[in-house]
């Protein structure tokens, strides 16, 4: 601790500065051990040794990592990255690289201790296979050193700890011997296909995976469709579809369309078919196909969320229109919690309040969440009427299915209902007043304790 403050307070206010901003919001173990590695920046030789201390602890360690303690580890991983890349790099890049070598080749033993289901280790480890590449070239080595280590990375990646590396490898390669490692992989690929008689084959599978991240590296879509169809001459929708992905990312639009508008598409397909279709035309300036696409969406999904980015593509003189449509749909909507949203969207209240008086059994059956979204849309100024309808289904859900647990929130609506009880002039036909109400909720439900002594709490509060 002595030598941490002796090098603290030899510290510029700018790099104070710079250090507090990178350990806020840490942990304080993640705090400590950033700390001490910041301090030694200015002292290569002993910055790798720290740090080569640590990746042999990953590497060694025996004990398991539970899944609430994944995080934190990742965030210890990243730490040690972070200080890499910003700090040893540009002081001995040899040094760093050896060391993140360490880490990628390694990857294998520090997931094999720990519950990693979110993903948070296998991330900050990827990010490692990345920059590998990036201190790679600033070694600047010939790419003829690279391919070797490169083809051991690739194959090595038994725990898809270095998902996106071989798509990175422009950052290091020319594209000229890229183009030759992808000739190199789909050479052993059909190699490979000649040799095998029948079933699945994951060295198959892992070349034409391969193969296409090469072609992503490559940035050529042409090669990126061989990689998958020189394993199926016939892809898929999903496979197609990616396919087509590759063409709009790599700024082909029009050879994605023709594609696109080839498909034998399904249901199912719907969504990404015109999310690509926007793409493409955003891309081109085809405006009119734009308003189209976005036409479409709606109306097969006449939705709150759909209306508004329709309404965002057309000229706001068409508003009216299209508004006076859209309650229209709405009050026939045989999927009556997005019609009625819309309605109270478009401020349409007494039609809501129709279609949730008639149809309060619908509503009572409706999960939670939809009942909330519903109430968040009318506000506290919405129509009361409406609202009771909503906060008598949520009180009722949690009351029928005797869930203690969330029986706080029970007594919540029960608040809620007396007040809007206050403020309801006249129940409309079809809508039991608040003492009936009451007295049938009491006969049901009197003898649920935990939450009748909730509400009396809620009430002397």
């Amino acid at each position: 601790m002595g030598k941490i403050l002796e090098r603290l307070a030899v510290l510029s206010k700018e790099e104070l500065i710079l250090l507090i901003t990178k350990v806020y919001n840490l942990q304080e173990e993640q705090s400590c051990e950033l700390i001490e590695l910041h301090l030694l920046k200015n002292d290569p030789n002993e910055l790798a040794s720290s740090l080569r201390n640590k990746i042999n602890k990953w590497i060694r360690r025996t004990g398991f990592i539970s899944y609430r303690e994944s995080s934190s580890y990742a965030a210890q991983i990243c730490v040690v990255r972070e200080e890499i890349e910003t700090s040893l790099l540009p002081l001995d890049p040899e040094a760093a690289w050896r060391l993140i070598d360490k880490v990628v080749r390694n990857d294998g033993k520090i997931m094999e201790t720990m519950d990693d289901s979110d993903g948070a280790v296998g991330y900050e480890l990827n990010e490692f296979s990345i920059l590998w590449l990036k201190a790679a070239k600033m070694m600047n080595l010939p790419d003829n050193h690279w391919i070797p280590l490169i083809i051991e990375i690739a194959e090595g990646d038994d725990y898809g700890c270095r998902n996106n590396f071989l798509e990175n490898t422009n950052m290091l390669l020319s594209d000229e011997t890229l183009l030759d490692l992808y000739n190199r992989c789909k050479q052993r690929f059909l190699e490979t296909r000649n040799t095998k008689t029948d079933g699945f084959d994951f060295v198959l599978l892992t070349l034409r995976v391969d193969m296409g991240q090469i072609a992503i590296a490559l940035k050529d879509p042409d090669l990126y469709k061989e990689s998958v169809t020189i394993a199926s001459p016939e892809p898929n929708n999903l496979q197609m579809l990616d396919i087509i992905n590759r063409y709009i990312e790599l700024g082909r639009s029009e050879d994605a369309k023709i594609m696109l508008d080839k498909g034998s598409w399904t249901g199912r397909d719907r969504t990404d078919v015109e999310r690509y279709y926007k793409q493409i035309f955003r891309s081109l300036g085809d405006t009119e196909n734009l308003v189209e696409t976005y036409r479409r969406d709606w109306e097969y999904d006449p939705s709150i969320s759909n209306l508004e980015e329709y309404l965002k593509q057309i000229d706001s003189s068409k508003h009216e229109e299209i508004i006076k449509r859209a309650k229209m749909i709405a009050e026939g909507d045989s999927e009556l919690n997005r019609g009625v949203g819309v309605l109270i969207y478009l401020k349409e209240l007494e039609k809501a309040e129709e279609i949730f008086l008639s149809n309060q059994e619908y509503f009572n059956a409706k999960h939670y969440t939809t009942l909330l979204w519903l109430l968040d849309l009318l506000g506290t100024d919405g129509s009361f009427v409406s609202q009771i309808v909503l906060y008598r289904a949520l009180l009722m859900d949690l009351l029928n299915r005797a869930y203690s647990k969330a029986y706080h929130h029970a007594a919540k609506y029960y608040k809620k209902l007396k007040v809007l009880d206050n403020k309801v002039i006249e129940y409309p036909s079809g809508l039991v007043k608040h003492d009936i109400f009451y007295s049938e909720l009491l006969e049901k439900h009197g003898k649920k304790r935990s939450f009748w002594a909730r509400v009396e709490s809620k009430r002397s509060n």
